[in-house]
C-alpha cells in the first residue's frame, strides 16, 4: 500500500512530499525498509518523479500532527527536513537532511544525526524545525535520549549549517508538550513555542543580537502554531 505524508512543499514550480510503501494498513512496523521515498510533482505537466535515499526509512511528516513544521526552505534554495521519528517502538531517528537547490535527491554529503554524542547521544525526538536563517538552523528537540512522552527537557537550539555544531539557546524554557509548532520567523526574530506546567506562550530570539525575550503568554490552552496574516 502506498501512503503519502501529510504535507506538500511548494518548490520551484513543483510540490514535494514523502511516500511510504507499507504492507498493511497503518503498518508502522511494516515499511518497505531501508529506503526513503520522496515525490516531486511537476504542477504544469502533472508528472511525478520519485527519488530514494537508500540508507534507511526516514519520516519527515506524521499524519497525527498536522501543524508542526519539520521542513523549511533557506534563502539559498536548499530545503531542510527533519525526521522526527520512525516508530517509537523501533527507535527515534532525530535526523536532519537537505535537498540542495534544483535537486530532488537527499544531499549525501550533509546530514545531522542527533544520536551522535555531540548532540543527544541516543534515540532523539525533534519537536520543531529545522528553520533556516542565514547560515544557522533553529530547532527544538529533547536534550537527552528519548524515553517517553512525559519528558520535559525539550529546548531551543541554534545549529551552524557549515560546522553542524549545536548550541542551546539559554533563556528559553523547556517544552513539555509534543504538539507544539515551531520555530517561526517574523521580521528579524525567531519565535519558539513554549508549553510546560508553568508557562504557555512564545519566546523570541534575535540571531544578530542573541537577545531572548518573552513575547506573549496565553491565559489558557497551549500554543500549537504561529502564523502571520497579511495586512
Amino acid at each position: 500500500m502506498v501512503v503519502l505524508e501529510s504535507f506538500l512543499i511548494e518548490r520551484n514550480g513543483s510540490l514535494v512530499t514523502q511516500m511510504h510503501i507499507e504492507t498493511r494498513q497503518f503498518g508502522f512496523d511494516a515499511l518497505a525498509g531501508d529506503k526513503t521515498f520522496l515525490v516531486t510533482i511537476d504542477v504544469a505537466s502533472e508528472s511525478a518523479e520519485v527519488s530514494t535515499y537508500e540508507e534507511e526509512e526516514l519520516r519527515f511528516g506524521y499524519f497525527g500532527i498536522m501543524n508542526y513544521n519539520n521542513w523549511n526552505g533557506a534563502d539559498d534554495g536548499h530545503l531542510y527536513l527533519a525526521s522526527r521519528f520512525k516508530n517509537p517502538i523501533i527507535g527515534e531517528d532525530g535526523k536532519i537532511v537537505r535537498l540542495q537547490t534544483n535537486s530532488n535527491e537527499i544531499d549525501p554529503n550533509w546530514m545531522i544525526d542527533l544520536s551522535d554524542p555531540q548532540y543527544v547521544g541516543g534515540p532523539a525526538l525533534i519537536l520543531g524545525g529545522p528553520t533556516p536563517v542565514g547560515d544557522k538552523l533553529y530547532m527544538q528537540y529533547y536534550a537527552t535520549p528519548f524515553e517517553n512522552y512525559e519528558m520535559t527537557n525539550c529546548f531551543a537550539y541554534e545549529i551552524d549549517i557549515n560546522t553542524r555544531e549545536a548550541r542551546r539557546i539559554e533563556g528559553i524554557p523547556a517544552n513539555a508538550n509534543i504538539y507544539v509548532n515551531g520555530p517561526t520567523v517574523f521580521g528579524d526574530k525567531v519565535f519558539f513555542a513554549v508549553s510546560n506546567s508553568t508557562f504557555n506562550g512564545y519566546y523570541s530570539y534575535n540571531p544578530t543580537t542573541q537577545e531572548v525575550r518573552q513575547e506573549m503568554e496565553l491565559s489558557g490552552g497551549s500554543p500549537h502554531g504561529l502564523y502571520a496574516l497579511d495586512e
